[in-house]
């Protein structure tokens, strides 16, 4: 089975989700003494959600606040839902797709960094985190698009699928 049906057969609006990602971090390269290594950082992502309605979870969280469920979802930038609400496509590259999570409030993500196939030392680690661009928080929830290419494994209840495996 490959991922996009096994992701279309889950339980829409499930909480509880785990998630495990491979991917290749971006660094910023002036001064950085890790250019030209092979960096990667493997997340894990445990009480995610997925299939959830972005506008839906907006209007719910306006609605108990005593507002008016007026609220709706632009699309997602550069990119068009191909299986709504689970798997999102590149509006440049179709072939290109991405799963969308949704994090709570005990949504928790841990994250390990390898180099050239090996575990990060802890000198290492802050050569890193030096080098990690900033990120800015937006928006009343976070929701995260990861490519389905990164996905390692995903978990939904007694559902498991694993797939890019490291090499």
């Amino acid at each position: 089975m490959n991922i996009i049906d096994f992701v279309c057969g889950l339980k829409k609006g499930m909480m509880g989700n785990k998630v495990v990602t491979l991917t290749e971090p971006k660094l910023l390269k002036r001064g950085n003494p890790l250019i030209g290594q092979e960096v990667r950082k493997i997340t894990f992502y445990s009480n995610v959600g997925l299939g959830i309605s972005y506008e839906n979870t907006i209007n719910n969280k306006r609605e108990k606040n005593g507002e008016e469920r007026d609220f709706e979802a632009q699309k997602p930038s550069g990119m068009s839902w191909e299986h709504f609400p689970f798997i999102l496509k590149s509006d440049k590259n179709p072939s290109q797709k991405y799963l969308r999570m949704q994090f709570y409030a005990n949504t928790k993500m841990k994250s390990v960094y390898l180099i050239n196939g090996k575990l990060a030392t802890l000198s290492e680690l802050e050569t890193i985190k030096k080098f990690l661009p900033k990120r800015s928080e937006s928006g009343e929830v976070k929701v995260v698009t990861i490519k389905l290419q990164n996905i390692m494994k995903i978990k939904q209840a007694n559902l498991t699928a694993r797939f890019n495996m490291l090499s």
